[in-house]
């Protein structure tokens, strides 16, 4: 039996070795760590102060892990805080991120921003692509949809929300919003109610369907497409100006979430 010499046993270690590396720099990208995994499933389920704490525990562990500002930016998306989730797209960016975590960054920054138009083809493919349900994404891309009045797509997308999140309320009022609007009886926007309601026991039970109608409308308010431009915001787009009343709402460039009362 041949044996092998010296030098090709160093060629073989070098490229086990050059091997080992790629595998684990290909699953530190791909956000293999407990915190990533973590982190990632908490904010596609809607908990984004979990993904804050998983975040911050990966970036301490790895502080240019890519994934890990990726996912801070999503929370900061998730809680209104826009400059704050585009300067996390840029870190991410200059630690060669992923190209399709940083271009859903980006497009959940541009619906949040009002831009959907931009947001929503990058929105369709996370949703397609997706390996498990992802309430941030079914929610900024019904949001797209109902506010660009596509009332056919943004149909699909809330009752596929309303199946895979089936203690989630908010796709049954949004519901509620597109039945409003394509002459669905008002028996039916009522149906829609009742759903969110058995999901929500906030909800007034007296509250109306021309109310929850209102209600949503006022939710889903259409953005301000006077905001001012400028190239400040290469890495996600303009922002616009963002002023905060005393409710804690958000106007300008995007509107936070209000509850339904």
């Amino acid at each position: 039996m041949r044996q092998i010499g010296p030098a090709m046993r160093l060629v073989l270690v070098v490229a086990s070795l050059a091997g080992m590396a790629l595998v684990a720099a290909r699953l530190g990208r791909r956000g293999e760590r407990p915190e990533a995994i973590e982190g990632m499933r908490a904010i596609a389920e809607g908990r984004a102060g979990e993904a804050a704490a998983a975040a911050s525990r990966w970036l301490a562990a790895e502080p240019r892990a890519a994934g890990g500002h990726v996912l801070r930016g999503r929370v900061d998306v998730a809680e209104d805080r826009l400059p704050e989730a585009a300067d996390e797209l840029r870190s991410a960016m200059a630690m060669g991120g992923e190209p399709g975590d940083l271009a859903l960054l980006r497009a959940l920054i541009a619906a949040k921003a009002g831009r959907h138009a931009e947001a929503i083809p990058s929105l369709e493919r996370a949703s397609s692509g997706a390996h498990r349900a992802d309430r941030q994404v079914a929610e900024a891309l019904a949001r797209a949809y109902l506010e660009t009045y596509d009332l056919n797509r943004a149909a699909i997308v809330l009752d596929r929300w309303a199946r895979d999140f089936p203690d989630d309320p908010k796709p049954h009022l949004w519901r509620a919003e597109v039945h409003g609007r394509d002459g669905s009886e008002t028996g039916v926007v009522e149906a829609d109610f009742r759903e969110a309601l058995r999901r929500e026991a906030s909800l007034a039970p007296s509250t109306t369907a021309a109310a929850v109608a209102g209600s949503v409308a006022a939710d889903l308010a259409k953005v301000d497409h006077h905001r001012p431009t400028g190239g400040d915001h290469a890495a996600a787009g303009s922002h616009g100006d963002h002023r905060t009343d005393h409710r804690g709402e958000i106007h300008g460039g995007h509107h936070r979430e209000r509850e339904t009362e």
